[in-house]
C-alpha cells in the first residue's frame, strides 16, 4: 500500500495519502482543501483527531505502523456488476474496457487460479468484472479492517499444519513436477 503521511507544516495540517474515492467527500467534510501542486490536503491543524479517525476509516491507518493480515474475498453479485472493486482502503480489481483483462491490484492474488474473472466483461459502455464467486487473496491488510489485533498463533502461515504429502500428491495429480528435497 502506498504510504500515508501526515505532518504539520506551519498553520497547516498536511496529508499525503493514496486516491481513494470516498477521501475527496470526507476531507471537505472536515474543511480539507486539495493543493494540486504538492498533491497534498491541507486541514486545520486543530482537527488533526478528526483527519486521523478519517485516513484510518479509508486506508486502515493514520501513517503509523500497524499489524496487517491476508484477507479473502468472495466477490459478490453486486461487486462482479462493477468496473472496480475497492476493499480494505484500495482498488483491489478492475476492468477499464468491456474486452480488457480484469487488472488486480498490488498485493492482490487469485486464491484459485481456476476461478478467475472471464475474459471480457459487460458491455462497451459499462464494463463489469463479471466474477461472482471469484475468491481474491488480498495481502497486507491493515488489521483495523478485520477487527482486533492479531496473535503470533494467527500471524503463522497458512500452510503450516497442511500435510506436505497432500499437496504435493495434488501438484502431480494436476501434472506439475514436484522437487523433493
Amino acid at each position: 500500500m502506498d504510504t500515508i503521511k501526515l505532518e504539520t507544516q506551519g498553520e497547516k495540517l498536511i496529508v499525503k495519502a493514496p486516491f481513494h474515492p470516498e477521501m475527496s467527500p470526507k476531507a471537505r467534510d472536515l474543511g480539507g482543501k486539495w493543493d494540486s501542486k504538492q498533491s497534498v490536503w491541507t486541514f486545520d491543524p486543530r482537527d488533526e483527531q478528526a483527519v486521523r479517525e478519517m485516513l484510518i476509516a479509508l486506508f486502515g491507518t493514520d501513517g503509523s505502523p500497524v499489524a496487517t493480515t491476508t484477507v479473502l474475498h468472495e466477490v459478490t453479485t453486486k461487486e462482479a456488476a462493477e468496473p472496480q472493486l475497492w476493499l480494505c482502503g484500495r482498488k483491489v480489481a478492475e476492468r477499464v474496457t468491456r474486452d480488457s483483462k480484469v487488472r488486480l491490484g498490488q498485493g492482490v492474488r487469485y486464491s484459485d487460479p481456476e476461478k478467475m474473472f472471464p475474459e471480457r466483461g459487460g458491455s462497451a459502455k459499462y464494463p463489469a468484472l463479471e466474477g461472482t464467486g471469484v475468491v481474491l487473496e488480498i495481502r497486507d491488510v491493515p488489521v483495523t479492517f478485520v477487527g482486533g489485533e492479531i496473535s503470533k498463533e494467527e500471524t503463522k502461515s497458512p500452510l503450516a499444519d497442511v500435510d506436505t504429502s497432500v499437496l504435493i500428491a495434488e501438484l502431480e495429480r494436476r501434472g506439475y513436477w514436484v522437487s523433493r528435497q
